[in-house]
């Protein structure tokens, strides 16, 4: 793991992912539940929490599955940091070199945008994906899942780009990406 693009990140945002590389190691040793009650218990970051920490609540129910939500401000680089998180996700948590990702944002039109950047070899959305998973980083539009070919899973990170309203259906005819 290459540590150049995280030198251009700001101190809240190295502190940020910091936290949620432990709470994933933590996660995947003691359980989501008390990494996240551990860390939230800490004097330092129940002040930077001022009242956000609240309980952990699973995501549906399912107590194994770690979930979390990171607090940055407005304009804070979530979408570097979401680049970033990938890595974090991979290594101290899943421990899969090449992971299938699926990365959810809230409209057409940034999912769009979202796809288009991480595309782009020269943006630094994708240059933090190519510094530590090397190329080809595989980038689908979740209407174009189709191009993604049998070699490259667990040879290549493979991201798919969607939106709620994609995962939102009753009637999954015609919905490739549900089989």
């Amino acid at each position: 793991r290459r540590e150049g693009s995280l030198m251009q990140l700001k101190t809240y945002q190295r502190e940020t992912l910091d936290t949620l590389r432990r709470f994933l190691r933590d996660a995947r040793v003691l359980g989501p539940k008390a990494a996240y009650e551990a860390i939230t218990s800490e004097p330092e970051q129940a002040k930077r929490l001022r009242g956000y920490g609240g309980s952990y609540t699973p995501l549906l129910g399912d107590e194994e599955l770690p979930y979390v939500c990171l607090r940055l401000p407005t304009c804070g680089g979530k979408t570097i940091l979401a680049a970033h998180s990938i890595a974090a996700a991979a290594e101290d948590y899943i421990g899969q070199e090449f992971p299938m990702v699926l990365w959810l944002v809230p409209s057409t039109t940034i999912r769009k945008q979202t796809v288009e950047a991480l595309q782009n070899p020269r943006h630094p959305y994708r240059k933090a994906l190519s510094e530590h998973f090397g190329e080809p980083v595989r980038v689908f539009d979740m209407s174009d899942f189709l191009r993604m070919r049998p070699h490259d899973i667990g040879r290549h990170l493979c991201v798919f780009v969607g939106t709620i309203q994609n995962l939102r259906v009753s009637n999954t005819d015609g919905r490739k990406v549900y089989d």
